[in-house]
């Protein structure tokens, strides 16, 4: 018992692992699993049951579920990453048009997007690009605004893309952040 124990443990640490690199997890009780505390705490069911939220889309409610989840995570960390060129400063003399470094790299698999955002909310879309071939770049950017501050950080999101039957389709998404300054 304590070796099934610690695989699950271990199962856990890896799922909690895994999900803070892929996209987090949650962890959810749902109506019917208070209802399972209360009855094990009344003496009525033996054994609660502890819910697991992954990405927002499954629950599982037993270690051989939870086990299959991490399998497959696994197996989808061993895809390779989006991989990233940018360097980690922009300059621009008015505001809206930038000097930049911004690319897929040369080793990369499939055609990356890049959409630019004023803050953590994304919210507010200052530039997107077209489809970027690996082994391209871009070094220079026209915002949709004008910065007014003399350093500002921005949020780069590379949207990574692959075509399946004849659509393109999202592979995976990475975001990384470049200080954008206006020199005098």
């Amino acid at each position: 018992m304590n070796r099934r124990i610690r695989r699950i443990f271990a199962a856990i640490c890896t799922l909690l692992a895994l999900s803070s690199l892929l996209g987090g997890c949650t962890f959810s009780l749902s109506a019917k699993d208070v209802a399972d505390a209360e009855e094990t705490s009344s003496g009525k069911n033996p054994v609660g049951t502890l819910s697991f939220a992954t990405e927002g889309v499954s629950v599982v409610h037993d270690s051989e579920s939870l086990n299959e989840k991490v399998d497959a995570m696994m197996e989808a960390a061993q895809q390779p990453g989006i991989g990233v060129e940018y360097q980690n400063e922009a300059h621009s003399t008015d505001g809206q048009n930038f000097q930049c470094y911004i690319g897929n790299p040369s080793g990369a698999e499939y055609p990356v997007f890049i959409a630019i955002y004023a803050d953590a909310t994304y919210q507010e879309e200052l530039f997107v690009s077209g489809l970027i071939n690996p082994g391209f770049a871009f070094t220079n950017v026209e915002l949709s605004r004008p910065l007014t501050e003399p350093e500002t950080r921005l949020y780069v999101c590379y949207t990574q893309c692959v075509e399946e039957d004849g659509e393109w389709k999202i592979r995976g998404q990475t975001i990384v952040t470049i200080q954008f300054f206006i020199d005098a």
